[in-house]
């Protein structure tokens, strides 16, 4: 406000980095003293949700001074662990969104990865180990009760919706997709028991009926939900929130194909379509429904016609045919082409975004073995297409993308968000986020930071033949004993 009282247009930049990384390294170089760096950490925080609340893309104040009545958005916040996955691609958006002209690129090293190791409770110290509990009987003792009986929701009159969010990120984190779900009414905030038939040996991966072989005779059984799993529809049929893994299905161990740890062994898709029009190449494919086929056909135009090449449609997997004229199947494990699958919807008449979900990119590749691949050749690979596919997409659809620049689109369809930024900002970060994807809601999640058990204390660095700089005490005790 200062600035724009004299008429400068400014802009500010919120850069935001792993919370716990960011601790560490003002303990090692700016602050030594832990309770007063994490009052500074607090108050800095503070200063930036406000910041964002007031000139963010919902500013309270954007537009309101006599000498600033543009409305231009004036704070913006940018992760850190955004700008080094995503580099260049990212920062040209960011030039691009404060009128930069430039194709500079620096060199991006990510300060993250001497941070990074493998999961373990024990990385939680003190206050963020007692938080960690707190939260977890918290989310424990919300749950609701398990019901007598199952009432599973009516299906949808119709399989596409008018409206559709779908979140790709390259590692499990449901958080955000879970929140935007029950931010539009489609999913319960303390989270639902549902009944799924399940056997030793199936992986049910979204709903869309992905299973290993052989497959155990089926069973019912309660499992409690406490994230999205499958596509959620808020209750008047509108809006859809999908959640995509890259890459997605069985783990790489029970996947042939994806062990080549090579561009030939990864299977990449047009689009992920409607659940109900989606069936798995697994072994054992799920039975066919005469009826649901025939609606894939009608509505969303998904028929063994599109394999013509001079077909307008196309089935956004490999097309079935006979009993499963209608539906898109797809491999046991793969990836979805994301700019691809904004065309796929947007050519149907679906009003689509994608969101796409950055995490410290090395966190991520430490949590694969929890997510089903433990092969680091094929983690390496996998992380590389799923970059390049969300880049891709950012390129052609984001605020500043080909697409969007050029006017054929009215508004940016593929946006960056940062799980970083969510676990910093919480709520002021979150409703940004809804206002870009068009929710009027103001429902906050319990936000439980999953990178602190992937932080540690670096290595100390090895300087030859430097003399070490004594800390703060140390040269405090030298100070003192000068002068005595």
């Amino acid at each position: 406000e200062w600035y724009l009282s004299r008429g400068v247009d400014i802009t500010v930049i919120l850069s935001m980095r792993d919370r716990t990384i960011s601790r560490k390294g003002k303990l090692k170089g700016h602050c030594e003293i832990g309770e007063v760096g994490d009052q500074e950490d607090a108050i800095a925080l503070e200063l930036m949700s406000e910041a964002l609340q007031k000139y963010g893309i919902r500013g309270s104040r954007r537009g309101t001074l006599s000498t600033d009545v543009s409305g231009k958005e004036r704070a913006i916040a940018v992760p850190y662990e955004a700008l080094m996955s995503m580099k260049q691609s990212y920062l040209f958006g960011l030039y691009r969104q404060l009128g930069i002209n430039s194709t500079y690129v620096p060199s991006f090293s990510d300060g993250n990865k001497k941070y990074i190791t493998d999961a373990n409770e024990a990385n939680l110290e003190g206050k963020a180990m007692e938080l960690h509990q707190q939260q977890e009987k918290i989310k424990f003792d919300s749950h609701p009760a398990k019901p007598i009986s199952y009432h599973p929701p009516p299906p949808n009159e119709f399989f596409l919706p008018r409206r559709l969010i779908t979140v790709f990120s390259l590692d499990s984190s449901r958080m955000l997709s879970t929140a935007l779900g029950v931010a539009i009414g489609a999913f319960p905030s303390e989270g639902r028991w549902v009944q799924k038939i399940v056997s030793p040996d199936v992986v049910a991966d979204a709903g869309y009926g992905v299973h290993k072989h052989p497959r155990p005779a089926p069973m019912k059984q309660w499992v409690f939900e406490d994230t999205i799993q499958r596509p959620v529809r808020s209750l008047d049929g509108e809006i859809e929130v999908q959640h995509v893994s890259l890459p997605w299905g069985v783990s790489c161990q029970d996947d042939v194909a994806s062990q080549s740890s090579t561009m030939n062994g990864i299977n990449v898709v047009e689009a992920l379509v409607p659940s109900e029009c989606f069936r798995s190449e697994a072994h054992e494919i799920d039975p066919a429904d005469a009826t649901t086929a025939e609606q894939c056909q009608d509505e969303v135009h998904i028929t063994k016609e599109s394999d013509d090449p001079h077909s307008e449609w196309t089935c956004g997997a490999r097309c079935g045919g006979g009993a499963y004229d209608g539906y898109a199947m797809y491999p046991k494990r793969f990836f979805v082409n994301i700019t691809s699958h904004i065309e796929w919807y947007t050519s149907r008449g679906v009003d689509v975004t994608v969101v796409l979900q950055m995490r410290d990119r090395s966190i991520t590749k430490k949590g694969k073995p929890r997510d089903g691949c433990s092969i680091q050749a094929i983690i390496e690979t996998e992380d590389e297409v799923g970059l390049n596919l969300m880049n891709e997409a950012y390129d052609t659809y984001g605020f500043h993308g080909s697409k969007t620049k050029k006017g054929r689109e009215t508004r940016e369809r593929a946006i960056v968000v940062s799980y970083e930024g969510l676990m910093e900002l919480k709520e002021t970060y979150l409703f940004d986020i809804y206002q870009r994807l068009g929710i009027e809601s103001t429902y906050v999640p319990l936000f439980m930071d999953d990178n602190g058990r992937y932080v540690t204390d670096p290595p100390p660095e090895k300087k030859v033949g430097a003399r070490k700089k004594p800390g703060l005490m140390a040269r405090w005790h030298e100070k003192t004993a000068e002068s005595h």
